[in-house]
């Protein structure tokens, strides 16, 4: 087990990881970032959100969502939340470094605001083990494919009598932010992997679920109990009929 690193250390290296995601996701000039700029200050937008937020998890080791930015939009507001988080070393001292060869260190450039007072770390009672996944959740009613649906209709505020398994998803005003929101659900829920273009892919309900059974099929079955397999291939895609209006 890594030794514990001072705080100051920690926040230094933190506020370097996210400083250098930003110059290499978003393009950012590393001498044109300060600790108390907020995030939209600098162009990011959600799908700029969506990369930079896996670009943390994987070298901070952390589980932040694409809306972690926006709740704590400077990186001084950023990097105290993580700290906080942190009681159990849920984020790493030193960011692994990405495989790609390195930009300039964005911390060099900048001087982070004056660190937060942070509540002191509770004592633990006892070292915990790893935690373990959590147990296979059985499947509700109708199945995966119920589930999947249930997520969308609650994300797009439509009811289930009004939507079609056939019709693309823009049809009912699916767009990236909200394209977002229902990846997250069904990444949450349903351990898939899925990205934020997967319903432009696949852009209807049949289709999507096509795209599961023969791509996440595994890890769909680990979270329903149930065993996923590809749904027939239906009639492409319709658009939704709108009235015809004439003039006289």
């Amino acid at each position: 087990m890594p030794a514990p690193v001072a705080p100051a250390a920690a926040s230094a290296g933190i506020a370097q990881a996210i400083a250098q995601a930003l110059v290499e996701i978003a393009g950012i000039d590393s001498g044109d970032i300060r600790g108390d700029a907020e995030f939209v200050d600098y162009g990011i937008d959600s799908m700029l959100a969506v990369q930079i937020v896996e670009a943390l998890n994987r070298r901070l080791v952390v589980e932040l969502t694409t809306t972690s930015l926006f709740d704590y939009p400077t990186i001084d507001a950023l990097v105290a939340h993580l700290l906080a988080s942190a009681s159990h070393g849920a984020v790493a001292a030193q960011p692994s470094q990405p495989s790609q060869p390195s930009q300039p260190q964005a911390s060099q450039s900048w001087t982070p605001s004056a660190p937060q007072s942070q509540p002191a770390p509770q004592p633990q009672l006892a070292p915990q083990a790893a935690v373990a996944a959590p147990a296979p959740q059985p499947a509700r009613s109708g199945g995966l494919r119920e589930r999947v649906r249930q997520e969308l209709l609650a994300v797009l505020a439509i009811d289930a009598a009004d939507f079609d398994p056939a019709t693309p998803f823009t049809d009912y005003g699916m767009d990236s932010m909200l394209a977002v929101q229902w990846v997250e659900r069904l990444n949450q829920s349903l351990r898939l992997e899925l990205t934020t273009t997967t319903p432009f892919d696949h852009p209807t309900l049949d289709a999507l679920m096509q795209h599961i059974g023969e791509e996440h099929a595994e890890d769909a079955a680990a979270a329903t109990g149930e065993s996923v397999a590809p749904t027939p291939q239906t009639a492409p895609a319709k658009r939704r009929e709108q009235p015809m209006s004439y003039t006289i």
